[in-house]
């Protein structure tokens, strides 16, 4: 997939859908990985998820300083195996923190979180909606 298909908008300055890759497996709570392999996995989230919604909000008219905002968070897996919806959530905390350093929402604090999704489909990945509720 490239980069145009990652950020795509509708809604003028209503809704926003990133695509991201499935995060890495040592960002799971119940993983025990080293540290320095957490963070590095952390921090190279981070930066794809903030560059994926500078790329969203640059084709949008999406505002600046929202101040809150609901998120759907849908996993794509290849297989319908039972998931924990609270872990892959977790799991998604160094793209939400992306999300507000690219001025998504002016504070993570601001996300109000629908349950995660899971659907069967062609490949693996997340794909993070985000509706704005306030200004």
């Amino acid at each position: 997939r490239d980069d145009s298909e990652r950020a795509i908008t509708t809604e003028a300055g209503m809704h926003l859908r990133i695509d991201l890759p499935w995060p890495a497996s040592c960002l799971s709570p119940n993983a025990r990985s080293h540290w320095r392999k957490i963070s590095e996995a952390k921090s190279s989230a981070r930066m794809l998820a903030k560059f994926v919604a500078l790329d969203a909000i640059n084709r949008a008219a999406w505002p600046k300083n929202v101040t809150a905002a609901s998120t759907q968070i849908t996993f794509v897996a290849k297989d319908a195996r039972k998931r924990d919806g609270d872990n892959h959530l977790a799991m998604c905390k160094a793209y939400l923190d992306g999300l507000a350093d690219a001025g998504v929402i002016a504070n993570d604090c601001g996300f109000t979180h629908a349950p995660v999704k899971f659907v069967k489909g062609d490949g693996r990945g997340v794909v993070i909606e985000v509706r704005r509720t306030g200004s």
